[in-house]
């Protein structure tokens, strides 16, 4: 018999259903507790959020404020350095003045910039001598009692410098001079150095090459009573009689200012009585230049005119332009002087180029050779401090000027020069530099290289056979030694069309006419494009002509290039097309090429901005580039012999060759943030990124996580 199971009472059902209720909502709530954190956690997690992004705002802020404090704020530094630069700022000669005085300024910024000397910043204290030996002198003695410069950077004139020079030797400061030319400024003064050539070497490098590339046997003197005039007409005179030339004419006249006008009135006036004067030489400053000048050609002398570096001026050109004939009738008093130069930027290599670049952006104007031979002068001094044991502290001054001077004076040797805008800088036992002389003639108020340059030869081994070098008129005998001759030629060229512009191969098609000038006997066809896919062959000229003894020669041709062949200028996004070439035969002592700044248009301001905006033309409108800057220069390129017997003799086998560059910037034609933020701000806008970067994948790091505790 089965047991039978108690009923249970109305009252015991009930409370069984609130027991299992109770019991069900307690498990409900704890299932609840599990899928959310509870309050605590969730104040805890909630607090460390805003914590890490307050973390990141500070950090971001303070990197921020550091790097813009860090640039625009002053730093405490240690005590600066001083040099001095002491030059005509005023008077009848300030744009001299105020071009080194901006070449100087122009390194002194660079090194600056870079964190100065030894982590000293550099200051320049600048003085006004006004070309006046008087004012040279109390500029120095002012120099001397406020006793912070390190050293000079002057003078101009050669008068100046050796007065001033007397009171630097007394004192111990060394002084540098971009432009003295006189040998007593560094003969007897083992204080004073300079960077530029001295009238011995200019003199006597005048003399002949009037006599041997000019073929000008008679010559006639006009000298100012000056330390330059007559020091420089001694030497030319000399030389010249030396080598079988023949003085037809020499005479002087004062700088007064009172009598001046009068005396170079009277002096021309008995030249013009001179049946065959020959070549003019005017051994003269600039203003006085002028005067004489315009007075020749007034009278109607029309005989060849030469001078010195002293005419190569901005000043000179502005003296001109006060006469109405040279302002209507551009170049009728300047054109064709001879002029001998330290550096002609025509011929600018990639170096002198950049610096022209950075003078025209830094100043508005553009230089001549005194800012370029300033600027080296600051660069010397300033190797010098760095590099020669300086302490920098104002009670160590008399000790670190004779350190600077004892650095320069045994700066001897090619192979420790310090090469900068003008070449390599060192100095010979008088303080000299062996700088190279230029030719220059002016054209339309321009300076530019003249066709036949003569270059000193290093190495003799390059010449296999002197005899028939002579004979081949490759070298011209010079003061016992020779001296090759070296022919410029003239090259200019226009760009007709580009296409098929691939960027992803870096290839282009161009089709363009190249021309040049030059004396002598060229094959001008033997040129060889460095950066084409495959060998051009200019063939027969479109156009050749000869006009006494220069030639000029056009071609038009095309091919496949290869784009980004100058890897100084490469720029990420932008690309460069354009050319290089080289003559396949003559080497850089035979041959140097140089921009035809006349055939191209390039003696204007804001020519190069006209030469962007016609370069933009030869891109197709639909192509989406457009041209953004221009580069012309030439430099030395290394070759292999190849086993040429005419170059065997060259040092490792190997030869050097000028090589003209001709290279366009492209930038994409659409808009771009590149575009529109200068490199200024680039910094900040990185760091900026950089930080939004991080929030961004740390928040979204955050959120995933708290996402995937929520799915649980």
């Amino acid at each position: 018999m089965a047991d039978s199971k108690p009923e249970q009472t109305e009252e015991q059902n009930k409370d069984d259903t609130s027991v299992a209720e109770v019991e069900a909502e307690a498990v409900e709530k704890s299932l609840e507790s599990q899928k959310k954190p509870n309050i605590v956690i969730r104040f805890f997690s909630t607090s460390y959020r805003l914590i890490k992004k307050l973390w990141l705002l500070i950090l971001f802020a303070v990197s921020f404020t550091g790097v813009y404090l860090y640039d625009n704020l002053p730093k405490i530094e240690k005590e600066p350095i001083h040099l001095a630069f002491v030059g005509p700022m005023t008077g009848k000669s300030a744009s001299n003045g105020i071009s080194m005085e901006r070449g100087v300024q122009l390194y002194i910024r660079k090194i600056n910039k870079a964190g100065g000397i030894n982590g000293r910043k550099v200051i320049l204290e600048v003085y006004d001598d006004q070309n006046n030996p008087d004012f040279a002198q109390k500029a120095a003695n002012d120099l001397v009692a406020k006793n912070k410069a390190l050293a000079v950077i002057g003078h101009n004139y050669s008068s100046s410098s050796i007065r001033a020079g007397k009171i630097y030797k007394k004192h111990k400061i060394p002084a540098l001079s971009p432009t003295a030319t006189d040998i007593n400024v560094t003969k007897s003064n083992p204080w004073y150095f300079r960077t530029i050539f001295n009238n011995d070497s200019q003199g006597r490098f005048l003399a002949n090459y009037v006599n041997k590339i000019l073929l000008q046997k008679r010559v006639s003197i006009i000298e100012e009573k000056s330390v330059h005039g007559e020091s420089l007409a001694k030497i030319f005179r000399e030389t010249t009689e030396k080598i079988g030339g023949k003085i037809v004419f020499q005479e002087q006249f004062s700088q007064n200012h009172e009598t001046i006008d009068q005396e170079v009135k009277q002096l021309v006036d008995n030249l013009s009585k001179v049946e065959n004067p020959g070549l003019i030489f005017l051994s003269t400053h600039g203003p006085e230049g002028v005067k004489l000048i315009k007075e020749i050609k007034d009278k109607g002398i029309f005989a060849p005119i030469a001078g010195s570096d002293a005419l190569a001026s901005e000043e000179f050109i502005k003296d001109f332009n006060q006469h109405r004939k040279e302002r209507i009738h551009l170049g009728y008093y300047t054109n064709d002087i001879i002029i001998m130069v330290p550096i002609i930027f025509d011929a600018a290599s990639e170096r002198v180029q950049a610096f022209y670049e950075d003078y025209q952006e830094s100043f508005s104007s553009t230089p001549d050779w005194r800012s370029a031979f300033a600027h080296d002068s600051a660069l010397v001094l300033l190797k010098a401090i760095e590099n020669g044991g300086i302490s920098g502290d104002i009670k160590d001054i008399a000790q670190d000027r004779v350190k600077i001077r004892d650095y320069l004076a045994n700066l001897l040797l090619p192979e420790e020069a310090i090469e900068g805008v003008t070449g390599y800088n060192y100095f010979d036992k008088y303080g000299d530099t062996p700088k190279p002389i230029a030719v220059g003639v002016y054209k339309n108020q321009r300076i530019v290289s003249a066709l036949t340059q003569l270059k000193t030869i290093r190495d003799p081994k390059l010449l296999t056979s002197l005899k028939k070098s002579y004979d081949e008129n490759l070298v011209v005998p010079i003061d016992d030694k020779f001296m090759f001759r070296t022919n410029i030629v003239k090259s200019g060229f226009k760009v007709n069309s580009i296409k098929e512009l691939d960027i992803r191969k870096q290839t282009y098609k161009m089709d363009f006419t190249i021309w040049f000038r030059f004396q002598g006997e060229i094959d001008t066809s033997r040129i060889l494009f460095n950066n084409a896919l495959e060998p051009i062959k200019l063939g027969e000229p479109l156009e050749e002509h000869v006009i006494k003894d220069i030639t000029y020669r056009v071609y038009r041709t095309s091919g496949n290039f290869k784009a980004n062949f100058m890897p100084s200028h490469n720029v990420f996004g932008r690309y460069i097309l354009g050319f290089s070439f080289r003559h396949m035969d003559l080497p850089k002592d035979n041959l140097i090429f140089v921009t035809d700044v006349l055939g191209m248009g390039l003696v204007t301001q804001g020519a190069q901005v006209q030469n962007i905006e016609s370069m933009s033309d030869v891109l197709s409108p639909d192509s989406g580039w457009s041209v953004s800057k221009i580069w012309m220069y030439q430099d030395i390129i290394q070759s292999r012999s190849l086993g040429n017997p005419k170059f065997l003799s060259s040092e490792k086998g190997g030869v050097s060759f000028s090589q003209f560059n001709f290279g366009f910037q492209v930038k994409s034609s659409r808009f771009t943030l590149r575009d529109l933020i200068s490199r200024e701000y680039a910094k900040y806008l990185m760091i900026l990124s950089l930080f939004a970067t991080i929030f961004l994948a740390r928040n979204a790091n955050y959120s995933s996580h708290i996402k995937k505790n929520e799915e649980q």
